[in-house]
């Protein structure tokens, strides 16, 4: 589809969301600090992270992505079965 829009000069792309907390996924929403624990980030997603997403692939910037999938998921997509924890602020000492 992408393909054949863009002749039209109409831009096809997608955004894959990872754990937010919403209605959609109930258990980033219901069960937040276990969820952002499996997250190599270290939390969820929040509303600022999908509108920059957004924002980049709506503007100039994203103009010439044609056809792509934005993963916006924290790493969830990277990271390994079992995985738990991320770089942490704190020292670990």
């Amino acid at each position: 589809m992408a393909a054949r829009l863009i002749r039209d000069h109409i831009v096809v792309t997608a955004i894959a969301s990872g754990p937010f907390a919403s209605d959609m996924n109930t258990d980033a929403r219901d069960r937040a600090d276990s969820v952002a624990r499996r997250v190599p980030a270290g939390r969820l997603g929040t509303d600022d992270d999908m509108a920059g997403a957004a924002i980049f692939l709506a503007s100039r910037a994203g103009d010439y992505v044609v056809g792509a999938m934005l993963t916006v998921d924290g790493g969830v997509a990277y990271a390994m079965p079992g995985f738990e924890g991320r770089w942490r602020t704190e020292d670990p000492g």
